[in-house]
């Protein structure tokens, strides 16, 4: 053994390290010299019968103490380690073997005790300075030191955790991914249900049971609950095993993975669901970034559907499996995936990836990072530099986590969760530190008036920041749903070649906004909302030339048709004057004078 050649494969004698020695008697430190040979002879149990004798005269040795501890690490026993090398101690503060404190350290990190370990471990390294026969254990002592001052960081900041278990879902079964839409009218989860199969050619009819994992869906209903949940229909559950799910804010896509079972091709892929009329859904479909030889599972698509984290091992990838994202280029493709990088991906596993309301946290597994144990929930700031941060203990503990979401208000985080009392795994709200929070977001519910069908993509311009959201809008959906900031100002414009030029204002406590989808064509009249003077009344006011400067891109996009704009003669003289200001021909303007302070232009 390494240990038996360090101790007795150098110049001091393992008495010297001793400083207590003198106080025992001379026979006594003979009688511990031949038990040391019987140790380095590797008799173990004659060595440890002598010291037993030798402590039995006098307990105040501590040599002895050494030597038994000694004995338990080249036997492997922890008993003897954790019972003999703190009597060293408690005999002799002042006992000098490097190995005692390598030891000592050993023991308090494993009984938590993290600022001890710490200590001890740096008394050890202080004792090896310069030796490099210690080199191995120098190393492990480093990054004992590493992990004990990270545990007795994140001990000592313990991060406020009050789960409360959601209500009515079936008890005594075991959840997984759980998903809450935004709207939180439906959670989806995998859920393990009992098969029973009774064999009815037998004369016995023998019943045989099988534990299996559906994907499931539970809905608030009109009681104001949840109910128990019930097993998805076609087109879920036809492959096995698949994964949880992530929805778009407006809860028509719905992606997941399975596990591939052809010959050729035995991955994981993701596939989406478009959900349509009566609460059926499609055929799924998979997704372009799929590939044959490696995973690509565990999607989180962003609530606007623009954006799309998932899991895979892919070439490129830092560890066992990474997490990638790509951005929406149509209705069907998606961008050339993009690793995130060394500030979340490790050379371990980051997996289950969930991307906040603000499209700016995201929070994931991992088990390269520095956890309690397993894997633990990290959060990720997407417009930082700045590695990811642990969530902190107790909602990590010394087990492996689970997937975790967080609802649109930034704050209330939901996960499986052990229960103590039946030890199922079950579906639990909670609150998140203030450090660990995203951004709180609205939901703005919109109806389409589809006059012209097509896809269409809607731009949602937040005036406070001047910031643009695209929404894409399938055709087969006659509703979208807006994810916004807590702004009182918001534009939606649909500028879209074909369409007529729409714009509607709201704001985030918008309950439902109505966009229409005109086909652009002769004798077709659009309203163009929220033209209005400034406090002069005179010049338009900020919004209104903010639109009439989009409205002007529109025109001059569309040049071989001609328009009558409809208002009151003040607003129709000074529309004259900023559309013709703006490079508007004048001879494609004629106006309309109306006692309406509302703007319509028409196409002729």
């Amino acid at each position: 053994m390494m240990f038996s050649c360090l101790l007795f494969g150098q110049e001091k004698s393992l008495l010297d390290y001793d400083e207590c020695k003198d106080e025992v008697s001379k026979s006594l430190q003979k009688k511990y010299i031949k038990a040391v040979g019987y140790f380095n002879d590797k008799k173990y149990s004659q060595a440890s019968t002598l010291l037993q004798s030798i402590i039995k005269e006098d307990e105040s040795f501590a040599s002895p103490y050494f030597l038994m501890g000694m004995i338990g690490v080249v036997k492997d026993n922890t008993t003897m380690i954790m019972k003999y090398f703190p009597l060293v101690m408690e005999h002799c503060e002042e006992f000098s073997h490097p190995y005692l404190y390598y030891y000592l350290g050993m023991i308090d990190y494993t009984e938590e005790k993290y600022a001890k370990a710490s200590e001890n471990f740096e008394r050890f390294l202080r004792l090896t300075d310069q030796d490099n026969r210690y080199d191995s254990l120098q190393q492990e002592a480093i990054n004992y030191i590493d992990w004990s001052d990270f545990l007795k960081s994140t001990m000592n900041n313990q991060v406020s955790f009050s789960p409360t278990k959601i209500s009515f879902l079936a008890k005594n079964k075991n959840y997984y991914e759980p998903f809450i839409t935004w709207d939180e009218s439906e959670i989806w989860f995998i859920r393990e249900e009992i098969e029973r199969d009774t064999n009815k050619d037998s004369f016995t009819s023998e019943v045989s049971t099988s534990i299996d994992r559906f994907l499931e869906r539970s809905i608030f209903d009109s009681t104001g609950f949840y109910d128990k949940g019930f097993i998805m229909d076609d087109p879920f559950n036809n492959v096995k095993p698949m994964g949880g799910v992530s929805i778009t804010a407006d809860n028509n896509y719905v992606f997941y993975s399975v596990k591939n079972t052809s010959s050729d091709n035995d991955s994981w892929d993701i596939y989406y669901v478009e959900r349509l009329e009566d609460d059926y859904f499609s055929n799924p479909k998979a997704i372009n970034l799929n590939t044959s030889e490696f995973d690509e599972f565990s999607p989180s698509i962003s609530p606007d559907g623009n954006t799309l984290y998932f899991v895979s091992n892919r070439k490129g990838s830092k560890g066992n499996f990474d997490i990638w994202v790509s951005k929406r280029k149509g209705k069907d493709t998606w961008s050339e995936p993009e690793n995130l990088g060394r500030n979340v991906n490790t050379f371990g596993s980051e997996t289950y990836p969930f991307i906040a309301a603000d499209n700016r946290h995201l929070y994931f597994l991992s088990n390269g990072r520095k956890t309690l144990g397993g894997s633990d929930i990290f959060v990720y700031d997407l417009q930082s530099d700045k590695p990811a941060q642990n969530i902190g203990y107790p909602i990590n503990t010394e087990e492996a986590e689970h997937s975790m979401g967080v609802c649109l208000d930034g704050k209330t985080a939901y996960s499986t969760f052990k229960n103590k009392d039946n030890d199922f795994l079950e579906i639990n709200r909670f609150e998140l530190d203030s450090k660990h929070q995203s951004e709180e977001r609205f939901l703005v519910d919109v109806s389409m008036d589809k006059q012209l069908r097509g896809d269409i993509t809607l731009n949602v311009v937040n005036l406070s920041n001047s910031k643009t959201d695209a929404y894409y809008i399938a055709d087969e959906h006659p509703n979208a749903t807006f994810i916004v900031e807590k702004s009182p100002k918001y534009l939606c414009v649909l500028d879209q070649k074909g369409y007529m030029f729409y714009v509607e204002k709201f704001s985030y406590d918008t309950k439902n906004l109505t966009i229409k989808q005109l086909p652009l064509e002769s004798g077709m009249s659009c309203p163009l909302n929220a033209i209005d003077f400034d406090q002069s009344g005179v010049v338009f006011d900020d919004l209104s030339q903010t639109i009439l400067d989009r409205f002007i891109s529109f025109l001059k996009g569309s040049p071989k048709y001609r328009i009558e704009i409809s208002s009151n003669a003040k607003m129709n003289k000074a529309l004259k004057q900023y559309l013709v200001k703006s490079g508007i021909r004048e001879d494609r303007l004629s106006f309309l004078d109306t006692s309406s302070d509302k703007v319509i232009y028409k196409i002729q």
